[in-house]
């Protein structure tokens, strides 16, 4: 008598079979995730003196981080909050190991406008780590080459004369103020400082020398500071029925160092369309005290554009 498998035998066969298809079929459809490595920025610092190499966290506030090519994220570094914090970004695709980031600064003064600053170079390097493992980055960002851009003011307060001169009010108001040298420096050995009192209320300057702009290319006022009162940054140009001030960023009282990054653009589009190519410029700053004690520090004042 010839004997086959009882139906049983075929359930359990079955279940076996469709169990196994089941799983070969999940880890198809969920397949394991990748484990990431791991890269930890501290530091991140901007080489403002390749001569005496000083470099700082002022001014730099977010790293546009790059991998395989593209851009992974934008995150803030430097916080006032916690300024030696460690900014750790996982990845993916470890078998490619070159990266590169981008120094952001905040537009403008605005929180809500940030964007990577186009005078700095990107910043290159190279890991080669397994998945799970960290390697700690330290970014060093530099200026891009100098033939790249032009600097029509740059004012750090060392040389024995200043290139801020009164302007304005400054020259029409007895009770004006202007700089004195300061052994708080930001960057060097010193840095203008106004102090404001009963009898010193005004501060306007310009740059003593006009430059032109052009309304295509990038143009930046770099402005390091701390104050205990507001100021103002902009521009003044010489127009076709006369000399006019265009305020641009009232900047809010900061007691440590802080760099403001102020762009111009529009402004130089808008005067350069009313009044023609061969505008002349200046860079403007000034503060009214009041009548009130206070003070306001300025180092490494600078103008900056696209060649």
């Amino acid at each position: 008598m010839q004997h086959f498998p009882s139906t049983k035998f075929f359930n359990t066969l079955f279940i076996v079979f469709a169990t196994t298809v089941s799983l070969t079929s999940c880890e198809v459809i969920n397949p394991a995730e990748e484990v990431p490595a791991y890269l930890s920025f501290r530091n991140a610092r901007v080489l403002l003196d390749e001569n005496s190499s000083f470099s700082s966290r002022v001014g730099i506030k977010d790293i546009w981080f790059y991998h395989s090519g593209f851009l992974q994220g934008i995150f803030p570094v430097n916080s006032d909050e916690d300024p030696n914090g460690i900014l750790t970004i996982p990845y993916i695709n470890v078998l490619d190991t070159s990266f590169y980031i981008k120094g952001g600064v905040i537009e403008t003064g605005q929180s809500s406008f940030r964007l990577p600053y186009p005078f700095w170079d990107d910043f290159f390097f190279f890991v080669d780590q397994d998945p799970g493992d960290t390697a700690i980055v330290e970014p060093l960002i530099r200026y891009k080459d100098p033939s790249e851009y032009t600097l029509a003011t740059a004012e750090d307060f060392e040389g024995i004369s200043f290139g801020l001169t009164p302007f304005n009010r400054a020259l029409t108001n007895e009770d004006s103020t202007n700089f004195v040298r300061s052994s708080d420096a930001f960057m060097g050995n010193w840095s203008g400082k106004v102090n404001f009192g009963p009898g010193k209320r005004y501060f306007e300057v310009i740059n003593t020398s006009p430059f032109f702009l052009n309304r295509t290319k990038d143009t930046y006022a770099e402005i390091t500071y701390k104050c205990n009162l507001e100021f103002n940054i902009g521009l003044v140009y010489l127009g076709v029925n006369g000399l006019f001030i265009e305020p641009v960023l009232t900047v809010s009282p900061r007691g440590d160092w802080n760099t403001v990054y102020v762009h111009l653009i529009q402004q130089i589009r808008d005067i350069i369309n009313d009044n023609g190519e061969f505008t002349q410029f200046w860079l403007w700053l000034y503060a009214d005290g009041n009548e009130n004690d206070g003070y306001l520090c300025l180092d490494n004042v600078r103008l900056i554009h696209e060649n």
